[in-house]
């Protein structure tokens, strides 16, 4: 499994302090489980050739707002069942900004492998 957090804002615009966005790849066989918690899926990176990379995507998650923060743990342990995962993080983020405490709480999950 891959999953990957990165900052909501994207194209050269500042981070934001309380939104990230979330790219989960590799996860088309818990297709029914990722829609029954209304996350959209679809293909990326598609061509002529290729139909691209599965992914399921949760954008601009704003951390502060109530219960966000939950339901993504709530992915992490219902819908992908806490298997291991892989978490790069694109882009720098403040430790002590909502985002960053999140991410920090993320890190003492012992499924989440941050590089």
């Amino acid at each position: 499994m891959h999953r990957r957090a990165q900052s909501a804002e994207s194209g050269g615009q500042r981070p934001s302090a309380k939104e990230l966005s979330i790219v989960i790849t590799q996860v088309y066989n818990y297709r029914e489980l990722f829609e029954a918690q209304g996350i959209q899926g679809g293909r990326m990176n598609a061509t002529d050739s290729s139909k691209g990379e599965y992914v399921r995507i949760m954008l601009k998650i704003d951390i502060t707002k109530e219960g966000e923060s939950e339901r993504v743990v709530q992915v992490i342990e219902k819908v992908l069942k806490n298997l291991a995962l892989r978490v790069p993080v694109e882009g720098k983020c403040d430790p002590q900004t909502p985002v960053g405490k999140f991410i920090a709480k993320l890190r003492e999950m012992p499924n989440m492998h941050f590089v």
